[in-house]
This record gives C-alpha cells, sequence and structure tokens, in this order.
C-alpha cells in the first residue's frame, strides 16, 4: 500500500542525507529530520496532504540553509511516485527555535495533490 509519508519520508533522507523519520530517532543526536502530515484534505480519489518537515542541525545558519536548499529542489518531489501530482510551489520557512540538546530546528511546510485511488 502507497503512503505519501513514506514517499516524502525516503525523498528527503536521499536529498538531505541525514536520518528521517516520521519521530525523532531515540538518540537524537547529529543532524536529522522529522516528516509529519500537519492536515490538508482528502475526498477520494484525491488526497491533498499538508507536510511539515523539520531538520534538527548543530546552528541556526545550518539549519536555514538545509531548508532553503530543501525549498529549491522541492518540485522534484513530483518525480518521486507517479501518485504524486503536484508539489506546492511556495512552502513555508519556519524558524522553530533550539531544543533542550542543542539542536537548532528550522521547518519547511508544503502541500502535495496525490491520487489514492486503488486499482
Amino acid at each position: 500500500m502507497w503512503s505519501s509519508l513514506a514517499t516524502v519520508i525516503a525523498w528527503i533522507e536521499g536529498v538531505l542525507d541525514v536520518r528521517t523519520g516520521s519521530y525523532p530517532p531515540a538518540d537524537a543526536e547529529g543532524d536529522y529530520a522529522i516528516v509529519q502530515r500537519v492536515g490538508g484534505t482528502a475526498s477520494y480519489p484525491h488526497d491533498s496532504p499538508r507536510i511539515s518537515v523539520q531538520v534538527w542541525t548543530d546552528s541556526d545558519a545550518n539549519g536555514e540553509q538545509v531548508v532553503l536548499a530543501l525549498a529549491a529542489v522541492l518540485p522534484t518531489l513530483a518525480d518521486a511516485h507517479e501518485r504524486i501530482n503536484a508539489v506546492d510551489r511556495e512552502p513555508v520557512i519556519t524558524q522553530i527555535g533550539r531544543d533542550e540538546n542543542g539542536h537548532y530546528v528550522w521547518q519547511l511546510t508544503f502541500s502535495l495533490e496525490c491520487n489514492i485511488r486503488q486499482d
């Protein structure tokens, strides 16, 4: 069964070359990314998930550069799977802050248009 979330996680991991999942890793060391569905609508056979990608890095400058680079290549996410019909061309970038472990957190939020028809 296809999952837009799993597809985005795999794509982000390949693009950023960092550990990526839907929850923080158990050890929470080094850079990583968290991908979550934070909203969207669905009306079969169409799904329009709103996706949040949080990147956790060692500095604000690195976090900002990572989300800017990710935003620049975001249109190529449409090539990650045939079920992705369109990718938001105006993603939102947000500086989240710093966690208790010293990670700086930046977020990229965008929408997808997907075909979820099961043939």
